[in-house]
């Protein structure tokens, strides 16, 4: 699952990037050339794509990119 973000805000969510990327083609962006974000801060960049995975342990979706963290105390 990939979020769709523009200018940092979220927009939508698509079942993968490809599907994620063709829809931003048809809002302007362009179709190929995508690169990783880096250090950037999303709200400079006009869309960003964040993939997501299901974590079943948790019952929850969480960031690709980000490292899986506790809820403080342990309990959500």
């Amino acid at each position: 699952m990939v979020l769709l973000l523009h200018y940092g805000r979220p927009h939508s969510i698509h079942p993968d990037k490809p599907a994620a990327y063709a829809h931003a083609a048809t809002l302007g962006a362009p179709s190929s050339g995508w690169v990783p974000v880096g250090e950037r801060p999303a709200a400079e960049l006009r869309w960003v794509c964040v993939p997501f995975i299901y974590d079943a342990a948790g019952d929850h979706f969480r960031s690709v990119s980000a490292p899986a963290v506790e809820p403080v105390g342990g309990v959500a």
